[in-house]
């Protein structure tokens, strides 16, 4: 036997959607200010004390050695490699990345698309970061809780390259789909 089902009333809806909310936005944005955080010293500051420039940076530096292994997939831009290794720490930052990474005050699509344009991006490039964007291992907090409820680093680690290689060669393929057609 069942129980009565009763509709729940909009107060106690609009108090739980309120607690969930909060916690999301308290976890998120401690992430995203902790990531941006090291997301600036790593662009103001070199080897030499305080960088020149980005690409004199430990950022230009990161995203330079990393770059090589995105190229096949048409990411081979050290600020986009270096914008993709952010958003590990939570997706939402990738975008902000490239804007902190390109200085731009004013973040606007036109705005982004003329930065990313003056590097050699193109239509193809972006539609290939779409993908590995939205295909590449999820956050630190996931691998997090993909270990905690498996109690495997092998597992965990095994989880995070599988969608690593995925995103990679969908990337690729996406990358390699628009260039033929453009």
């Amino acid at each position: 036997e069942l129980p009565e089902y009763k509709a729940p009333s909009a107060r106690t809806v609009a108090i739980y959607v309120w607690e969930k909310v909060k916690d999301f936005v308290t976890k998120a944005g401690t992430t995203i200010f902790l990531a941006s955080v090291i997301m600036w010293f790593i662009l103001n500051f070199g080897a030499g004390g305080r960088a020149a420039s980005a690409e004199e940076s430990f950022g230009g530096a990161i995203g330079t050695l990393l770059s090589p292994l995105l190229c096949g997939a048409g990411l081979g831009f050290w600020q986009i490699t270096l914008a993709l290794a952010a958003g590990f720490f939570a997706k939402e930052i990738v975008v902000s990345s490239c804007a902190v990474i390109f200085g731009l005050c004013e973040v606007s699509p036109a705005s982004l698309a003329a930065a990313l344009g003056s590097i050699g991006f193109t239509t193809a490039n972006a539609a290939a970061a779409v993908v590995f964007i939205l295909l590449y291992p999820p956050c630190v907090s996931c691998c997090a809780a993909i270990f905690s409820e498996t109690s495997s680093a092998k597992l965990t680690f095994g989880v995070c390259a599988l969608s690593l290689a995925i995103a990679y060669g969908a990337a690729a393929l996406t990358h390699a789909l628009f260039s033929l057609f453009a």
